[in-house]
């Protein structure tokens, strides 16, 4: 691309600012979140909009709902998720020819917003304040999503023509289905030859590779009685603490045992706990989810967390083999679904082409890493061999948080970015 259609596209970027923000609190204003752990969730009318939002851009849409039965077989299916109304959507551009292909890679869906109480600004109110803007998803992952929907409509409104065919894809259930919607894209055929899922690294960070993710239910059982006789009942709850006990002694461990330059340590995290039905009555059941993370060097042979799941379910075993009641009613545990480590060159051009890019826009501050959490990448690395990088605004720390937010500064400036590294990756038309 010339300088002269640089600055055209740049131009027209900035004098669109007013615009993105708009786009960003449209976005955020839609309820996208999950229920029941993304079994269900409420994607459907934002990706109804967003299909719409494609197509007045020029692009060729495909809408559809991920289908069960043709991605169970993939390792990596979240088993017992529902897609009824919840729609895949994607916009594609296709290129004149002779350049790179990219795909762009973002999720509809937030996690919910806990209690509106204890929230200052209204969860899909889009709020402005001290040049931060709030809601529900806007880091996670609105802000990269609407900030790349809008650098692919200012290339089309500045006339540039890609040479390489561009996609971008507004995926379902990534949260907690962790890929059966990044799965359903694949098994229809997509493809390209970079990938781009612009999630919030705050700017700083061109993420290569990230670490494995597991999430697990553990459930105890115990039995219920009046509290006035509770010596002849069981409180699941008071067994579970000794679990999550246990589960703190084996997190310990892995940290005084296990390192890799670059990475946070493996964590064992209780995201959820659920128990007792009542107040006067001993807790029958306390059900808790929790999520582990670990690190490439605890995979196994096929890459996956066998072992540490092992080492999981070994810990929780020798706890109740300790406990009276728990050696006779052993806690149970499902893991519902894994996100595996995923790693490319560090050298590779696309990394490249985007720290280059970023560079000029943030000079010194722009660096190659590893991820603060796992993402869909293992799914375009591992299965589909699309090499995916990680690069968006915002940081991990605000996203999932009551009053999240994201820097507006950040926002805009990460449109500037993507713009340009579309037209260097997929390469423009002089015609």
């Amino acid at each position: 691309m010339d300088n002269k259609k640089k600055k055209q596209l740049l131009d027209i970027v900035r004098s669109r600012e007013k615009e993105s923000i708009e786009f960003l609190q449209k976005l955020v204003s839609f309820d996208t979140t999950i229920i029941d752990e993304g079994v269900y969730g409420n994607e459907g009318n934002a990706q109804g909009w967003m299909g719409e939002v494609f197509r007045k851009m020029g692009c060729q849409v495909d809408v559809f709902e991920p289908e069960v039965e043709r991605i169970k077989e993939y390792d990596d299916f979240t088993p017992g998720h529902n897609y009824k109304g919840r729609p895949n959507v994607a916009g594609i551009i296709k290129g004149t020819g002779g350049g790179r292909s990219l795909l762009l890679d973002c999720h509809m869906d937030t996690v919910p917003i806990g209690n509106p109480k204890l929230w200052r600004h209204d969860p899909f109110g889009g709020e402005i304040e001290d040049g931060k803007l709030y809601g529900r998803g806007a880091v996670d992952m609105k802000a990269g999503f609407a900030g790349t929907v809008m650098a692919i409509d200012c290339i089309q409104k500045a006339g540039i023509r890609l040479k390489g065919d561009l996609t971008i894809i507004s995926v379902v259930d990534e949260e907690r289905g962790e890929g059966n919607g990044c799965l359903s894209y694949l098994d229809r055929g997509y493809h390209a030859d970079g990938a781009l899922f612009p999630e919030g690294t705050n700017l700083k960070t061109i993420v290569f590779g990230s670490q494995g993710l597991l999430f697990g239910k553990v459930t105890v059982r115990g039995k219920s009685v009046h509290p006035t006789v509770k010596w002849k009942g069981t409180s699941a709850v008071e067994k579970m603490i000794k679990i999550i006990d246990g589960l703190d002694s084996l997190e310990k461990e892995w940290l005084l045992t296990l390192r890799e330059p670059e990475l946070g340590p493996p964590m064992i995290s209780i995201g959820r706990i659920e128990g007792g039905a009542e107040v006067n009555s001993l807790p029958e059941e306390c059900v808790i989810y929790i999520s582990v993370i670990y690190l490439p060097m605890q995979v196994d042979k096929k890459g996956r967390g066998t072992n540490v799941k092992k080492e999981v379910e070994q810990t929780i075993s020798i706890i109740c083999k300790g406990d009276k009641w728990l050696a006779d009613h052993p806690a149970e545990i499902v893991w519902l679904n894994e996100i595996t480590p995923s790693i490319i060159d560090r050298d590779h051009n696309l990394v490249k082409t985007l720290q280059d890019i970023a560079e000029k826009y943030l000079p010194g501050e722009v660096k190659t890493g590893w991820g603060e959490l796992p993402s869909m990448a293992r799914i375009m690395n591992d299965l589909a061999g699309i090499p995916m990088i990680q690069f968006g605004p915002g940081s991990i720390e605000q996203a999932h948080i009551i009053d999240e937010w994201v820097s507006i500064s950040q926002y805009l400036a990460f449109i500037k970015i993507i713009a340009e590294f579309i037209t260097q990756w997929c390469g423009t038309d002089r015609s």
